[in-house]
């Protein structure tokens, strides 16, 4: 699991690196203000500090919870997934199913 979460720092620090630097480059040439530069780098360093912290937590609690917890939440899981694909589709008004 290490390994995965290390990959995943790794690529969301390279994609944050890049956009704060397009945020600088853009801010030195003149194609973004000054007054939303810092918002821009806000919004990123918040998004990257969620997308790190996120898996972590939410392994943490996946590695707490026991076997039959685990069946519940993936059965949950499936029984959405099939509702979404195979759910009740709307029939016409006019359409009576008796013949």
């Amino acid at each position: 699991m290490s390994g995965i979460l290390g990959m995943w720092n790794a690529i969301v620090e390279s994609v944050g690196v890049l956009i704060i630097v397009f945020v600088g480059l853009g801010l030195m040439l003149g194609a973004i203000e000054p007054g939303r530069a810092f918002g821009r780098i806000a919004g990123v360093l918040g998004c990257m500090v969620l997308l790190l912290e996120l898996p972590l937590i939410l392994a943490g609690i996946w590695h707490s919870l026991s076997f039959w917890q685990h069946l519940e939440i993936l059965s949950v899981a499936l029984l959405v997934g099939f509702v979404m694909v195979y759910g009740a589709t709307p029939r016409s008004k006019g359409s009576n199913s008796r013949g």
